[in-house]
């Protein structure tokens, strides 16, 4: 699509052409002089080594433009030891080819000093392919965009602007993707009022717009000599587009923007793609804060154009984060002041002063302002309203709440910890639904825990406040609530059907009972992974984090427990009831899984199950019992919240395991109870005609959609899983040979790349090439044993010495695996029998050896069929044997032992073998495979 935008340029300046009468043969000169479009794709190298489908997809889009480039990184190893040099390659479509794929030509191939990717990606891609561009502007698009005709028609308009000294020129985006859900209609209006009166008035009045992003266009002149187009340090330059506009304003350079002329853009429709995309931007900004860049522009800027400048880049985030801290401090100050009873002034109570206070505490609504205006003006004031209304209706503000808290988590934590890093957010159009554990992996830190942290402290106000005002002092603190818990299923569609959420339950708790793997298969390797930035705090702020939340826990626990607790015994009594029944929780299971050694996983299982269940009656009975118990039990919570978060923070992780899991275990099923209560009130359908709204008033069955890219997904998870799987195995066992191979002695025969096959009348010839194979001894702890086809018995002898043979001449060699899980899969072919057996093992049939009895043990050393004699033609490995992955050829007839006419016990071996087998017996000896004419073998052999 993008490309296909792009390329509307050259068909305008035909036209152009064409407008002022010039001839054709001038049309296609002046087409290839004043536009030329190259592809940055770095990977195109390794598509075309793969033999990746999408290397087909640039091909064909090279046949369809003549005039598009394609630039792309390219190695090529250069000694043995694998050093390899790279290069930056430009190719264009071959018109003089005759083939219709590989008909791709180069133009240039320049050689690199090293791997160009040593940052960002995205600015390492354009850096390296802007030396193939020609002209004297420079436009950058993503692949995310596209081109209209009309607009092409404007550009020679547009590149008249820089006369006016600008050397970064912006222009105006339209978001075509709005339409596909409500999270893309959110976002399309955010990237509207951005891209409209954002950037206006950062242009004017305030004269401090910076380069965020494609599509602008650029002076080349200056950005090869001054700067270069964009920074592509790993980490701070995150946000790599900024700096470009940075660069100019140190430079004393001017930046501008025009309105009348746009480029489409695709946004991303849902909401993990927007939760990562807001992450990204916000680790983004948190590096720039570090950066020298920054350092610079603030030194060399008038006040007035600092505080622009501020207010137009990171004061936004700082912003965010600040309100969502306020919001923390707000909530434990009311709730305090409830519990110790100090809701007063000298014993008078505070009262809100009416009305006013209370639409003050919404006042963050007011931001939609600007956006009514915008609509209004692009779209006309109806139209306004009516997308205003069905932005409120669908959940918008809980949108925008919820990434607010998205800006704030990672802003700070980048600047706590660093980590920034690039988040491929895909772009693609998310029509399925996301398990529960996905969600949980995704917002329990960053939203969830905060979110049910606000929600127990709003309760405890409710319970012990004395102000007769609480909805109208809370409204919006549970708005934040709402938000953080429920905005991350209620924008993933299908999230209150009954069967949804009977399978997230039963995928979300098998994720929470699993241990070791990748974060996605347990909660044990996401906890670690999760947290694994506190060990990169300073001192600093890990003390500041344990005044921050520790101390204050402590505080509102001692006001939970009360006055009382101190003196009377019998609340202390109550007390340690209620922490010797948690602290039997967490004993029990540290000494189950120190037992995992002398446990079956089944019984460990079963035990940590019955110590749960016991604890979690003896609460309820307690609780019934006594209501003071429900008080104790909130305050050691608060208290043991306390200390988990030390032990965190300070890195002792072991110790506050099972804390941490207890926690997430109440915390994932309060907010199953909710989805249940929702599901009951049937709020499904009213949930997808809501984020569907557009699509279902086209006509679209988007509940078919929503099912059918379930199973879409589910089958696409499960083939990934099983190649997985097997590419696994493989490389498993290619280490094994290898061990094999190392320990073998004797000739060598060569393995690796395949070649074809041939046989003479007693030859078989490797089908490998690259490698080597020491067919002398082979390693006991191969675990391959030679089994006696003519009595069955294990060759004792040749089992010690770790060797594979057999006697020679021999019937068929049938080999197993000696419990052996290293034992590679290979497949050997050994000559046919010279000697018949009282009960031979396999069957002949047609003249042939159709079946081998007993059959080969797979993933150990095993004997395939032979084919029958009467066959002609070359078979596969597995219906033949040899060397896994070779291809023989069938013995001719002429040198097989007929089935019908078997040769007598008192034949000599010699007698019934070529020439070159008489030898055969020696070769055993030496522990070496036995091949039936190994002089006709390349002279390595």
């Amino acid at each position: 699509r993008t490309v296909e935008g792009m390329m509307h340029s050259e068909a305008a300046i035909r036209l152009f052409a064409e407008l002022e009468q010039v001839s054709p043969a001038e049309v296609e000169i002046f087409a290839k002089l004043k536009f030329n479009y190259v592809v940055a794709c770095q990977v195109y190298g390794q598509f075309k080594k793969t033999q990746d489908p999408k290397a087909d997809d640039i091909e064909f889009l090279l046949a369809k433009h003549p005039n598009l480039r394609v630039a792309y990184i390219d190695n090529m190893r250069v000694n043995k030891a694998g050093d390899l040099s790279y290069f930056s390659v430009l190719v264009k479509h071959d018109a003089g080819s005759l083939l219709s794929k590989g008909s791709i030509k180069e133009v240039y191939r320049v050689q690199l000093p090293g791997n160009p990717v040593l940052g960002e990606g995205k600015p390492e891609n354009q850096n390296h392919a802007i030396i193939f561009t020609r002209g004297r502007f420079l436009q950058a698009i993503d692949m995310n965009q596209d081109g209209y005709f009309e607009e092409s028609l404007k550009m020679r308009n547009l590149l008249e602007e820089f006369e006016s000294g600008c050397v970064i020129l912006g222009f105006r985006e339209h978001i075509f993707t709005g339409s596909v859900s409500s999270v893309a209609n959110y976002m399309a209006l955010q990237e509207l009022s951005f891209v409209t009166l954002g950037q206006r008035v950062l242009n004017q009045p305030l004269r401090i717009r910076q380069h965020y992003g494609h599509p602008d266009l650029f002076n080349k002149l200056f950005v090869m000599t001054q700067g270069g187009m964009s920074k592509a340090s790993k980490g701070i330059n995150l946000s790599e587009d900024v700096f470009s506009g940075f660069n100019a304003t140190i430079r004393g350079q001017t930046v501008g923007f025009k309105e009348y002329v746009q480029v489409g853009k695709g946004r991303d429709v849902g909401l993990q793609q927007t939760y990562k995309f807001e992450a990204k931007l916000s680790q983004g900004n948190a590096e720039q804060s570090l950066s020298r860049d920054l350092s610079r522009i603030c030194d060399r800027l008038d006040f007035f154009r600092l505080m622009s400048f501020y207010y137009g880049g990171i004061g936004h985030y700082m912003a965010n984060t600040m309100v969502m801290f306020t919001l923390v401090v707000v909530v434990y100050t009311m709730l305090a002041l409830a519990v110790y009873d100090e809701e007063g002034v000298n014993g008078r109570p505070m009262h809100p002063e009416g009305v006013l206070q209370l639409l003050l505490s919404g006042m963050g609504l007011l931001q939609t302002l600007p956006l009514i205006v915008t609509l209004t003006v692009e779209k006309g004031f109806m139209q306004a309203m009516s997308e205003i209304g069905y932005m409120f209706l669908s959940g918008g503000p809980l949108y925008f709440i919820f990434h607010i808290q998205t800006k704030c988590y990672y802003f700070s934590q980048t600047l706590l910890a660093g980590g920034a890093m690039y988040r491929p957010t895909g772009r693609g159009f998310v029509t399925r639904h996301s398990p529960f554990d996905e969600n949980f992996r995704f917002f329990a830190s960053s939203h969830i825990y905060l979110g049910f942290e606000l929600m127990v402290a709003l309760i405890l106000f409710s319970m012990y406040t004395k102000s007769k005002q609480y909805f109208g002092l809370t409204w919006s603190l549970w708005l934040t609530v709402v938000a953080f818990l429920m905005g991350p299923f209620w924008f993933n569609p299908l999230s209150f059907e009954w069967n949804r959420i009977q399978d997230d339950y039963m995928l979300w708790m098998s994720w929470m009972a699993e241990i070791g793997g990748s974060s996605e298969q347990s909660w044990d390797a996401w906890w670690r992974e999760e947290n694994n930035f506190y060990h990169k705090l300073s001192s600093t702020w890990k003390i500041f984090l344990i005044v921050q939340k520790c101390l204050l826990w402590v505080f509102i626990s001692r006001g939970l427990a009360g006055h009382r607790f101190l003196t009377d015994k019998g609340e202390q009594g109550r007390f340690l009831e209620v922490v010797g029944l948690f602290f039997v929780f967490f004993i029990g299971n540290w000494v189950v899984n120190k037992l995992e050694r002398y446990l079956s996983y089944a019984v460990r299982r079963f035990a940590s199950l019955c110590l749960t269940t016991f604890v979690m009656v003896t609460t309820i009975y307690l609780t019934c019992l006594h209501t003071q118990y429900i008080r104790y039990t909130v305050a050691i919570y608060y208290f043991f919240s306390s200390i988990a978060f030390l032990c965190l923070v300070m890195g002792t992780h072991n110790q506050i395991y099972y804390m941490y899991k207890l926690h997430d275990y109440i915390v994932g099923h309060s907010i199953f109870v909710l989805l249940i209560l929702l599901a009951m009130l049937q709020l499904g359908y009213f949930q997808t005609w809501l984020l569907y709204y557009d699509a279902l008033s086209a006509g679209v069955e988007m509940k078919d959609i929503l099912k059918y890219a379930r199973r879409s997904k589910e089958r696409s998870s499960d083939e990934t899983e099983i190649i997985d799987q097997l590419k696994l195995q493989v490389s498993r066992q290619e280490k094994i040979i290898q061990d094999i191979l190392s320990k073998g002695g004797g000739g060598e025969m060569e393995l690796g790349e395949r070649s074809s096959l041939t046989s003479s009348s007693n030859n078989y010839s490797s089908g490998y090439k690259g490698g080597s194979f020491g067919y002398g001894s082979v390693s006991k702890e191969g675990g391959l044993i030679v089994v006696n086809p003519l009595n069955t018995s294990v060759l004792s002898d040749t089992a010690k010495m770790g060797s594979i043979t057999g006697q020679s001449p021999s019937r068929i060699g049938v080999s197993k695996v000696a419990e052996s899980p290293r034992a590679a899969s290979l497949a050997i072919k050994i000559r046919a029998p010279t000697v018949a057996a009282p009960t031979p093992l396999l069957t002949p049939v047609g003249g042939g050896i159709a079946a081998v009895k007993p059959p080969a043990t797979a993933g150990g050393l095993g004997v395939s069929a032979f084919p029958p004699i009467s066959t002609p033609t070359s078979q596969t490995p597995a219906q033949i044997g040899g060397l896994a992955g070779s291809s023989f050829v069938p013995v001719t007839p002429q040198h097989q032992v007929p089935a019908a006419a078997p040769i007598p016990a008192s034949t000599p071996a010699a007698a019934a073998s070529p020439p070159a087998a008489a030898n055969a017996k020696e070769d055993a000896k030496q522990g070496g495979f036995v091949f039936s004419q190994p002089t006709q073998f390349p002279s390595r052999g």
